[in-house]
């Protein structure tokens, strides 16, 4: 490995957001590796990575979707307006929702394990986010993701379009009514105040 003949130390997790932003590209992979170390020197953590290579780090796609959970739709907006602030852009940021929930989803299902695209040092706090969510909530919130995605290039302001989309993933109720046949999914949505 490189890293061992250049005596750079590395944490799993940083070599992993360099290979996931190279998309698979090793020379891409090596010029990202090559300008961080020239930032942050023979030790790259985590956090390096992220600053130098401007990724919109998973963490913040915990959160949002703590506050989806919970119906906070101020901290929800918040959130998001932290994330456009720091000049990620709305298509980056709803594709990167849209992967976290469907990380999440693949979570819920034991066989779909091999289709997380994670590192196993996350992926235990996949497994907690996902156990707090319920299999519908989460094929409801990946359809809504999408349309607003495939809508978003026609949206005239995307800021409102995806404050749309938050507001919505925040203030729905799922209830699942069942029979032993088949069960029919009824979406309740709530009223917004705004």
């Amino acid at each position: 490995m490189i890293s061992d003949k250049e005596k750079i130390t590395s944490s799993e997790d940083a070599l992993y957001l360099i290979a996931q932003k190279s998309d698979g590209g090793m020379r891409d992979a090596l010029s990202m590796f090559d300008r961080i170390v020239n930032f942050s020197g023979k030790n790259i953590a985590r956090q390096d990575v992220l600053n130098n290579l401007n990724i919109l780090d998973d963490d913040n796609f915990f959160q949002i979707t703590e506050a989806f959970l919970t119906e906070n739709r101020t901290r929800a907006l918040i959130l998001l307006d932290q994330l456009i602030a720091n000049g990620f852009d709305v298509q980056v940021i709803t594709e990167g929702l849209a992967n976290h929930m469907r990380n999440l989803f693949v979570t819920k299902e034991a066989s779909l394990d091999p289709l997380l695209n994670s590192i196993a040092t996350r992926k235990q706090k996949f497994a907690e986010q996902a156990d707090a969510c319920s299999e519908t909530f989460l094929l409801n919130a990946l359809y809504l993701i999408n349309e607003s995605e495939i809508n978003l290039i026609r949206a005239n302001n995307r800021r409102l379009h995806i404050e749309i989309l938050f507001l919505k993933l925040c203030s729905m109720r799922y209830k699942i009514e069942g029979t032993s046949t088949e069960t029919n999914i009824i979406l309740e949505k709530k009223s917004l105040s705004i």
